[in-house]
Parts: structure tokens; sequence; C-alpha cells
């Protein structure tokens, strides 16, 4: 049996078990909240987040091997929306908060990740606003950190996508791909150094870079890119005031993007060859078979 069919029957038998015993509400309203569960890369870890009340809130990780608690740390504070592992001993944790206008234009919600270390029970930002990544540059003020673009085979680098400053007074960050240490040894780096436009970035199994999205806000043009011999060469681009297409990974072969295109009247599935630029249709099937690829 898979581990991904032992952790659905086993969500599905506490759901079950809950829904045949005769519970009060008051009872109910007290029962442990699980949510977020994700798998180790080898399958024999399970992290989930565990929220009995606003102090008792954990993310726990359990050994499907050893069928015992491997550790488990307080979350209250940093109040997680998305976890993932990176690799078999780390666990990536992104959440959002909101950031007050008073001290930017306007308000709006950031992203920061985060980074525990299963063995040593230590948990650390990846990336800092304002901090150094190197010659002069810095990780741009008042920015959400949460796109984690990729990570390393075995779990020990992670990429992230930030806006990177050229200096102090540079008031056009530049919408890079960063490299993250999982273990914190040493600061940020930049992998691939994009441009005002960029929004994301999609790499192949070797972590290098083989497309990227852009928008231009003054033209209303939303372009991909494919990247190939040093150079970003145009595949697509539609104009839309708002964004009507969602770029959502590569296939297992890394040849094509996928993605969604809503048509007015219904949402459909396509992929974008990254040699020539075709854009095909995929049946149900397909749909399933590729994004089960990308999980």
């Amino acid at each position: 049996m898979s581990i991904i069919r032992f952790v659905c029957l086993l969500a599905f038998g506490l759901y079950a078990g809950l829904c045949s015993a005769e519970v009060s509400l008051e009872a109910y309203g007290k029962l442990p909240q699980v949510s977020g569960m994700v798998i180790s890369p080898n399958g024999e870890r399970i992290a989930y987040r565990n929220t009995e009340s606003d102090d008792d809130d954990y993310v726990v990780i359990y050994s499907l091997r050893d069928k015992e608690i491997v550790n488990l740390f307080r979350v209250s504070e940093i109040d997680p929306q998305y976890l993932r592992f990176s690799g078999n001993d780390h666990l990536l944790l992104v959440a959002t908060r909101h950031i007050d206008s008073r001290y930017y234009r306007t308000s709006f919600d950031a992203g920061t990740t985060y980074a525990y270390d299963i063995e040593k029970n230590k948990v650390r930002p990846l990336v800092k606003l304002g901090e150094s990544v190197g010659r002069g540059r810095s990780v741009y003020q008042g920015q959400s950190i949460g796109n984690i673009v990729a990570t390393s085979d075995g779990g020990r680098e992670i990429f992230i996508g930030a806006y990177v400053s050229e200096s102090d007074e540079d008031s056009s960050p530049r919408y890079s791909l960063l490299s993250v240490k999982a273990n914190s040894k040493g600061s940020p780096r930049v992998a691939v150094a994009g441009n005002d436009k960029v929004t994301n970035y999609f790499l192949d199994s070797d972590q290098n870079p083989v497309a990227r999205v852009e928008r231009n806000q003054r033209n209303n043009t939303h372009t991909v890119r494919g990247y190939d011999n040093g150079k970003w060469t145009k595949l697509y681009q539609y104009e839309s005031a708002i964004t009507t297409h969602s770029f959502l990974g590569l296939t297992s072969d890394y040849q094509s993007v996928v993605f969604l295109r809503d048509d007015e009247s219904e949402l459909q599935y396509y992929t974008l060859s990254l040699t020539d630029g075709k854009i095909e249709t995929l049946t149900n099937w397909e749909v399933e078979n590729s994004i089960a690829r990308m999980l």
C-alpha cells in the first residue's frame, strides 16, 4: 500500500470514528485540529499541524517506521499556512503576517519562509528582509518571501524567489532567485538575477533555470520565456489587465510548462513547449497524471 493511500485511509478512519461516536458540542470544540499533513521524500515521516488552542499550537513530526513522535515545536507565533519537507531532515514553513501601512505606502500580507531542523529541533527564517546577498546587494524591504521554487535532491539547498536591491537607493528591485542552505550555513546568494517584471521561475531536475514568467504592468502583457544557452527567449505572451493564466509547474520530462487558463465559460489545462512554444490541450487523464508528477 502506498504511503499516500495509507495516510488517506488513516485520516478517513479518524473522521469516521468521530462521526460514529456521540460527542457533545462542547467536547467537539476541544478536539485537536490536525491540518497541513505532508510526507517526507523517503516516506518514513509525516509532519502536520496540531492546533488544540491558541496556546497549544504545534507542528508534529511523526515516524511511520518507528510509530512514534520524532519531535514537535510550538508555532503559535509563526502561524504557518503551508508545510513542505526539504529532504528528510528539514521542514519548510511558510507563514503570512499583515504589514501595517504606517511603514509603507499601503498595508499588505507578507510571507516568510522558515526552515526547521528536525534533528536539532531548531527553527529559523531562511531569508530576512534587508539581508545582504553579496556584491552590495540586499533583500528588498517590504515584500513577501514565500515562493519556494525548488529544492535540491537531498533538500540541502532551497531556491526562493525574492526582490533584490542593487543599493539602498534602488527603487526598482529585481525579482531574482535566491539559493539558501537548509542547515543555515552561509548567507543567501543570487542564483539567477531577474528584473522588475519577473514573477516566477521554473527549474529542471538539476536546479538549472528553464523558464520564467513576466508581467509588464505598463502594457498589461504576460510573458513566458525559456532559457537556453544563456539567453531568455519569448515562448508565449498574452495581453490582459488581469491575470487569466496560472503557470503551475513543469511536466515530468521538464520539456513543457503546465498552465491553467480561464476561458470564461470553463477552466482548461494546457502545456507550453519549452522547445518551440507549441501549446497543447490536456485531457482529464493527462491533467491528473501531470499534476501528480509535479507534486
